[in-house]
């Protein structure tokens, strides 16, 4: 399995050494996300989902200094942007292309974190909305929901957790796991919500520099 830009002994050696801010340690796990598709998401496979798609293609031009190629994955996937900014009532696509268009590579991974966790939280909200009546639709959307977490946000939230002494990387997989248990059944609505407060509000805290927190 290749990663995108670095390779895992690099990584390592970084985290030996210390990363001391967060967008930092976000870079480098970002970059590291892998470049083959993940087994879970829309139709079975997380390939099919547009967002996971769209950040890593993004993250890749970026690595190759092609701008250009970066603008036309953002275009690819304005409408969903879109939705999601009108949805959450934020301005996520116009700053990512702002960010874009000045190059400004730091500000531009962090957007794109933002886009994984706007998404993350918007899948949870829809399934909300929908009470949990279709079992299906909620087990796709938790496991892509899982994958985003996972192959990207989960290593800046244990590097939080080893420079404040905190454990939200255990508190959200555990959150995780018991919404495994919940999503089939509409009873468990309100349990299932609890649950997603623990990933969004421990999220919030890991990512410090969220320029869009819902």
């Amino acid at each position: 399995m290749h990663y995108l830009f670095l390779t895992k002994k690099w990584a390592e050696k970084m985290r030996r050494e210390g990363l001391k801010n967060s967008i930092a340690a976000v870079i480098i796990l970002i970059l590291m996300l892998p470049a083959v598709a993940f087994p879970y998401g829309y139709s079975g496979s997380a390939e099919n989902d547009p967002v996971l798609n769209a950040f890593r293609n993004s993250i890749s031009a970026v690595k190759a200094n092609d701008w250009e190629k970066v603008t036309k994955v953002i275009e690819n996937v304005s409408t969903p942007i879109a939705n999601m900014d009108k949805f959450f009532g934020f301005n996520l696509l116009p700053e990512l292309k702002s960010a874009i268009s000045d190059k400004n590579f730091k500000r531009v991974v962090k957007l794109l974190a933002n886009l994984i966790y706007l998404s993350t939280i918007e899948k949870f909200e829809i399934m909300i909305q929908k009470e949990l009546k279709d079992a299906e639709y909620s087990k796709s959307k938790l496991e892509i929901c899982k994958i985003y977490y996972t192959g990207v946000l989960r290593g800046n939230v244990k590097s939080y957790d080893k420079k404040k002494g905190t454990s939200l990387n255990s508190e959200i997989s555990k959150a995780f796991e018991r919404l495994d248990k919940l999503y089939a059944d509409p009873t468990n609505l309100e349990e299932f919500k609890k649950n997603t407060d623990v990933i969004k509000n421990n999220l919030n805290k890991a990512f410090g520099y969220f320029v869009f927190k819902r």
